[in-house]
């Protein structure tokens, strides 16, 4: 505990409780460690009246004293619900447009579609590893039963990510928002209002950073689609991001295939359950006109 800090605050704690990484006073304030200071990112989003965040009561050398904010206890479909609201008012209270240089638009297009050639590239490599064992390894066996999903996924990202090049490589202004960039449940805290908590990764980005990260963070709570359409109908995406969005869901994880077998398992339980669900979102896209 930073005694400065407890000076400061005029305080000598018989209450404290632990919370993750940070430590509850009284139920007054929450102190934790943070990676950079956020002075100035609180002062913005109060400029641009978004006030959902706990008050800042003081900063010292990496260490932040908020005040706390005691949340109800709702369930996570209700959750995501409020999350997806605050996210778009976030959105709509930050929005700027300004020029990109058309060689970080390069970066990105190239980036993406070495990284999807690549993950192709690498399952059809398991594929063959799986198909020549004598006897499968459960969580292998379940798998390649789901090969054929992976490789659609991954060529569809292959067109969504080509398809957004053509559309965006001619535009200079871009749009962009601040992000929060950690959007899990609970990060999300709620009584008389609704709060965002866990700034550390905020940064100016285009809105699909933020909506990629909500969906990968919460797609076990509902369908891709109806996240979508919470959202675009208060922050209507653009075409071409429209089609980055689907080409960075497409973008999926490497699983490490060397690892003991149970965590092996519950790697691949978690990246199927997610497949399942943008297998089923994608299949809704019309590769004419992705955008409505």
């Amino acid at each position: 505990m930073n005694k400065e800090i407890l000076e400061t605050l005029n305080l000598s704690p018989k209450k404290i409780r632990q919370l993750g990484k940070a430590q509850i006073l009284e139920d007054k304030y929450v102190i934790k460690r943070t990676r950079k200071s956020k002075k100035e990112l609180y002062e913005y989003l109060i400029s641009r009246n978004f006030l959902n965040f706990p008050p800042l009561i003081m900063e010292r050398e990496g260490v932040e004293v908020v005040e706390y904010i005691k949340s109800s206890n709702l369930s996570e479909e209700v959750k995501l619900e409020d999350m997806i609201y605050l996210l778009t008012v976030l959105h709509n209270k930050t929005t700027f447009y300004k020029e990109v240089d058309i060689n970080d638009i390069k970066k990105r297009y190239e980036e993406t579609l070495d990284n999807l050639r690549y993950l192709l590239s690498y399952y059809q490599g398991i594929q063959t590893m799986i198909e020549e064992e004598i006897y499968m390894s459960p969580a292998n066996y379940y798998f390649i039963l789901n090969i054929s999903s992976v490789y659609r996924i991954l060529n569809s990202g292959i067109y969504f990510i080509e398809s957004w090049y053509q559309k965006i490589q001619n535009k200079k202004t871009h749009r962009f928002v601040l992000t929060h960039n950690n959007l899990s449940e609970s990060h999300l805290l709620e009584n008389d209002n609704l709060y965002f908590i866990s700034w550390d990764k905020a940064t100016f980005a285009s809105p699909v950073n933020d909506l990629v990260n909500l969906i990968q963070n919460n797609f076990e709570y509902q369908s891709i689609d109806s996240m979508l359409k919470t959202y675009q109908s208060k922050y209507r995406l653009y075409e071409e991001e429209y089609l980055l969005l689907l080409a960075s869901l497409a973008n999926l994880n490497r699983i490490d295939f060397n690892k003991e077998e149970a965590k092996k398992m519950t790697e691949v339980v978690f990246f199927l359950r997610y497949l399942e669900k943008l297998d089923e979102f994608f299949s809704k896209q019309n590769p004419n006109q992705s955008q409505n």
